[in-house]
């Protein structure tokens, strides 16, 4: 084969190739944790159990929370880190934590606000909760006093969950939920129902200007304005669980949960 055939086919190959780039990993951790979660400034938030501890970039520990008193933690939304919420579905208990993991409110009871059967939270920027509920099939937003701001009957959504809670985010005025193995839906503030995002995700976060959808094996890019959806091309290892905040990755894989640095720019 001449050189420039030679140079043509190694061409074609690398556009064709995926171009994932290696990930350096700058931690990993050697405890046993149940879930992760992130906020957008690059920090990790890791549940074990009633166990809370929130971790820079590179691991560190910067705070600790717990409250045996409630149960374990079921589900927690840190997308505002000056307001991060934790529900603890044993007791059907909202609370929301300063940047320190120190508690800002008294603790919402759901039960007393009809509500009994959340299958997804996350915190809204209006100071109040969005709430899948199970119960009744309904999307709800409580305001920053508690009373109902939206309560829209969802039809044909599938509220089935394992474990954890159905991710749900609010992001630049939408709200994005995921429907397990199926799409993430778009809804306004005002819970009508935009679009379907054609993307089976496991985790909402964010990657720098961007939500982040992490899968099975699969990381998309998402930008509403304008619109775009891509797939990330990379080079990790095969997870269980994908957390993305800024340019840093939270991987769980058999070995346990591991921070790499992304490199994707």
């Amino acid at each position: 084969m001449s050189l420039l055939k030679s140079i043509s086919v190694i061409v074609v190959l690398s556009i064709c190739l995926p171009q994932g780039k290696p990930q350096e990993q700058v931690f990993a951790f050697t405890g046993a944790f149940d879930m992760a979660f992130s906020d957008p400034f690059g920090n990790f938030y890791m549940v074990s159990a009633d166990q809370l501890s929130k971790t820079d970039s590179t691991g560190r520990v910067l705070f600790s929370f717990s409250d045996p008193g409630r149960g374990n933690i079921s589900c927690l939304d840190a997308s505002d880190p000056f307001r991060v919420l934790v529900y603890y579905r044993s007791f059907n208990t909202v609370l929301f934590l300063d940047r320190t993991l120190s508690p800002i409110t008294e603790p919402v009871q759901l039960d007393e606000l009809g509500i009994f059967s959340p299958a997804g939270l996350c915190r809204s920027s209006q100071g109040g909760i969005w709430i899948i509920d199970q119960s009744t099939g309904s999307l709800i937003q409580l305001g920053r006093n508690l009373d109902h701001q939206v309560n829209i009957r969802l039809e044909g959504f599938d509220f089935i969950f394992q474990g954890g809670c159905i991710p749900m985010a609010e992001w630049k005025e939408r709200l994005y939920v995921c429907r397990p193995e199926k799409d993430v839906i778009q809804f306004d503030l005002f819970g009508t129902m935009l679009k379907s995002i054609p993307v089976k995700a496991h985790a909402i976060s964010t990657l720098e200007y961007n939500l982040a959808f992490s899968g099975s094996q699969s990381l998309y890019r998402y930008s509403d304005y304008p619109w775009a959806l891509d797939e990330i091309p990379v080079s990790l290892p095969a997870w269980d669980q994908l957390i993305i905040s800024k340019n840093h990755a939270l991987l769980q894989d058999r070995s346990g949960w591991r921070l790499f640095k992304l490199k994707i720019f």
